[in-house]
């Protein structure tokens, strides 16, 4: 008896999620820990306005890797900051 592959399954096929291809693949495959503004106050579920009230009074960390270059945050002091910030027991 030969063995092929197995029958394609039409209903499990449509539920898997698509995997992306090409530089976009590429790019999911690695996430950034330096955020620009808007990813970084999207992680912590603020407005921009907000993230840059927290770094402008010294709560919150940022970077600059040159003089016009954007200020960036670092994923690690998001986490830190959430973590200082927790309510609750532990």
């Amino acid at each position: 008896m030969a063995s092929g592959p197995p029958p394609f399954d039409r209903d499990r096929a449509e539920s898997m999620p698509a995997r992306p291809r090409g530089p976009q693949a590429e790019r999911l495959a690695i996430a950034p820990r330096l955020l620009r503004p808007k990813d970084a106050a999207e992680y912590l579920s603020l407005g921009t306005k907000a993230l840059r009230q927290l770094i402008n009074s010294g709560k919150l960390p940022y970077v600059k890797l040159g003089p016009n270059s954007p200020f960036l945050v670092d994923r690690r002091d998001l986490d830190k900051f959430i973590d200082r910030h927790k309510v609750g027991a532990q």
